[in-house]
């Protein structure tokens, strides 16, 4: 799973200002970032959100509460 951590900030930037870490990669009409990891694609902040704090429960969302949807940093999810 480190690989992924780093392939998630190797695409990324801190903004100092708010404290987000911004998805600099491709993102959906939507606004929000994707990944493929084992041939699959994942919203960039749903796999940050399980790097960090383990499997998302079913029937639970992953929200912005910085409202930026570019946003991967777990303590904004």
């Amino acid at each position: 799973m480190e690989n992924e951590k780093a392939r998630l900030m190797a695409r990324s930037s801190v903004n100092e200002r708010t404290g987000c870490i911004e998805w600099m990669g491709c993102v959906n009409n939507g606004g929000y970032g994707g990944i493929k990891y084992k041939g699959r694609l994942y919203g960039t902040h749903r796999m940050a959100y399980e790097l960090e704090c383990g499997e998302i429960p079913a029937g639970y969302d992953v929200d912005h509460l910085c409202r930026n949807r570019r946003c991967i940093n777990p303590k904004h999810l």
